[in-house]
């Protein structure tokens, strides 16, 4: 076969070749195999390499003119293709055992570590048999060379081989997994991979932190996530010492246990630690993620806050109001409303807080739900259920008395 038609031969077996890469790829973006994308990743390289010599095996046997030529290819392009299939078979192995069997089995993926490992292995042995079939190197020597080079792997790689085997110690003890938030000595971060030598973490800054394995199995590990996600908070909060303490710890259980984040067993506890001229509570209570533990402790310090003020007992204690609120007494006037603006009490609530419906109420500023009503600024809040409130307000209540006269 002339040079020509060879060439055109090896072009369309490349076509042909850079077509099924590009299905393959198609494929493995669509919606149904998103799931599986990630494991069966590991079989795209094997793959392509068995396709490649499976062709170039074809084209010498039919563009080559020379059976010099057609013997070698066989050769060559047949033992790389037995060695692709045999790495596609391992790859499709690990895939098959040591990944989707063990994620439904364990619920986790396996570490690559492990995975390295079972591979090294596995590889190791092949190259020994091949070593003996094909070369005629007999076990024995294999054996001898193979022991000596242990020995001087094993003194240069002292440090490396103490994490391996830390590694395979910190596996089977189970004691974390990727996605786990611990703390290792001073140490703190979620855990992002752990590898044959190393793990790493990412801490709460933004950046990772690579540990080696040796130094994580001395160290004290204290994991976030296990046996429960939940984290006991406590926080300090100081209060007016002129009012008795017990309705004020009343409060603050109270407020505690509305706070979205908050575990109702144990139930949130508000205990007295100091008292003089401002009373000092240790609140204790449980989050039920440790994640979410910021953004609970915050919620709780607000909503403290505001229950405090609107009760009177904040610390420090609020100065007399020299004169009234200008802003509730435009809203008495607009609304007809016969009150004394200094006798009325301005409340502060949070967004998210819910209104006792008791009371009538103006509403200075912010916006309150109930149902499908809306209140906002210079409305007035008849009594009924409770109302939520979707922007921070201020509120008066009203007597019951009042009644306007428009």
């Amino acid at each position: 076969m002339n040079l020509a038609v060879s060439l055109l031969l090896a072009l369309l077996l490349y076509a042909l070749a850079r077509g099924v890469f590009a299905l393959g790829e198609r494929a493995f973006r669509h919606e149904r195999l998103a799931p599986w994308r990630e494991t069966l990743k590991p079989l795209a390289t094997p793959a392509k390499a068995c396709l490649v010599f499976l062709l170039v095996l074809l084209w010498g046997r039919v563009a080559a003119s020379q059976a010099a030529a057609v013997e070698w290819l066989d050769y060559y392009a047949g033992a790389l293709l037995r060695i692709s299939l045999a790495w596609l078979v391992i790859r499709g192995a690990n895939v098959v055992v040591l990944g989707i069997h063990y994620q439904r089995t364990k619920g986790a993926p396996l570490p690559a570590v492990f995975r390295a490992i079972v591979n090294g292995t596995i590889y190791v042995l092949l190259g020994l048999v091949v070593l003996h079939r094909v070369y005629g190197i007999a076990v024995g020597d294999l054996v001898f060379w193979g022991a000596a080079l242990a020995v001087v792997l094993g003194i240069a790689l002292q440090s490396v081989l103490w994490s391996l085997f830390a590694g395979l110690v910190i596996y089977y003890q189970d004691a974390f997994r990727v996605g786990d938030a611990i703390r290792i000595g001073e140490v703190e971060g979620r855990v992002e991979e752990i590898e044959w030598r190393t793990t790493t973490l990412l801490a709460p800054e933004g950046h990772r932190i690579t540990i080696p394995n040796w130094t994580v199995s001395q160290a004290t590990l204290i994991n976030r996530h296990r046996p429960t996600r939940t984290h006991r908070l406590r926080l300090e909060l100081e209060a007016n010492g002129q009012f008795p303490p017990t309705p004020v710890a009343g409060l603050l259980e109270r407020i505690a246990s509305e706070v979205p984040g908050v575990v109702s067993e144990p139930a949130p506890a508000a205990r007295l630690r100091a008292s003089g001229a401002a009373h000092r509570f240790e609140l204790e209570c449980v989050a039920a993620d440790h994640d979410q533990r910021l953004g609970v402790e915050d919620a709780l310090r607000r909503r403290a806050w505001y229950a405090l003020r609107r009760a009177g007992w904040s610390w420090p204690p609020l100065p007399p109001a020299v004169e009234p609120d200008p802003r509730l007494v435009a809203a008495l006037a607009e609304r007809g409303l016969e009150h004394d603006p200094a006798t009325l009490r301005v409340e502060p609530w949070e967004r998210g807080e819910r209104v006792p419906g008791q009371q009538r109420l103006l509403v200075l500023s912010g916006v309150l739900e109930r149902g499908e009503e809306r209140y906002h600024p210079g409305d007035v809040i008849a009594p009924g259920d409770p109302c939520l409130v979707s922007a921070d307000a201020e509120l008066a209540p009203l007597s019951a008395g009042e009644d306007e006269s428009s």
